[in-house]
């Protein structure tokens, strides 16, 4: 029998720094159960991860369903839809219906994942995954704040962040190249960042205290609107057809549709990229 020292010299070491690892899903599409690649996916366009750090949420968007991902094991299942019957009506778990989810973040206290499902925004509680539609309506798009139900929201709702209390969720209307608010306790729509701010085709969302960082797609730019004063800045230039963003320790990561990962320094907004090739992999905004 082993000591327990011996047993931990043994233990695998940690990843190298900058290693790309797969978690969960392969290259093939399509709808499967299981851990690590043996699991399917068709379409995850957004993930969002619980505040303990385990479990990773999915929109599996054209199996019309969200998953879950276990970050230790790789296991990965279904947390509500049922794969391939695209609807929009609430329910527990595998009784509910999705049309096409998106965009998704995790409530602060991991009591909830909300979801945009087409032009509607929906709500899974946890753990025991009662989905119920808080603002939109199903088939029904446009640009209507208002609340609940008539609200009218583009039909793609690219992502979702929340505030820090949990009170607001900010939703990332790319259809109508606007930043709208959902308050989750009255279930008001509304605008905050709208046309004139310039924003072109709005994708991953990403908060950092009061700052809310944009991938604005379309514009090839990194964005931060202040929560508090209203004001929308540029951070940085360059940055192709960015659709995701994650910020942290004051550098911001953005993907998009040119295969490359950019890496954004806040200080001094010097876009490099360390994943992913192009002809030029520098740029330093003004």
């Amino acid at each position: 029998v082993m000591g327990e020292d011996a047993a931990v010299d043994m233990a695998p070491p940690p990843p190298p720094v900058g290693e790309v690892r797969l978690v969960a899903g392969n290259t093939r599409t399509g709808f499967v159960n299981g851990v690590g690649a043996a699991a399917r996916f068709n379409g995850v366009t957004c993930t969002a991860l619980d505040p303990d750090g385990t479990t990773l949420y999915a929109s599996d968007t054209f199996n019309g369903l969200v998953r879950t991902i276990d970050l230790e094991t790789g296991d990965t299942r279904v947390l509500a839809g049922r794969p391939h019957e695209f609807a929009a009506f609430d329910g527990t778990g595998s009784d509910a219906r999705f049309s096409s989810p998106r965009g998704c973040a995790v409530a602060p206290d991991g009591s909830a994942l909300y979801v945009a499902d087409g032009p509607s925004i929906r709500r899974i509680t946890l753990p025991d995954r009662e989905v119920t539609t808080l603002a939109g309506a199903p088939s029904e798009r446009g640009n209507v704040d208002a609340v609940g139900s008539a609200a009218r929201l583009g039909y793609l709702l690219h992502d979702l962040e929340t505030s820090a209390d949990g009170r607001v969720l900010y939703i990332s209307d790319r259809s109508n190249d606007t930043i709208r608010t959902l308050d989750l306790e009255t279930g008001a729509v509304a605008t905050v960042v709208g046309p004139a701010a310039g924003l072109n085709g709005p994708g991953g969302l990403h908060r950092i205290n009061d700052i809310l960082y944009i991938a604005d797609t379309f514009n090839d730019q990194l964005r931060a609107y202040d929560t508090t004063t209203g004001e929308i800045s540029v951070v940085a230039d360059g940055i192709g057809s960015a659709q995701g963003v994650a910020v942290a320790g004051g550098i911001a990561w953005a993907a998009g549709f040119d295969g490359l990962l950019y890496r954004i320094s806040l200080a001094n907004a010097r876009v490099t990229t360390p994943l992913g090739d192009a002809d030029e992999v520098d740029a330093v905004v003004p």
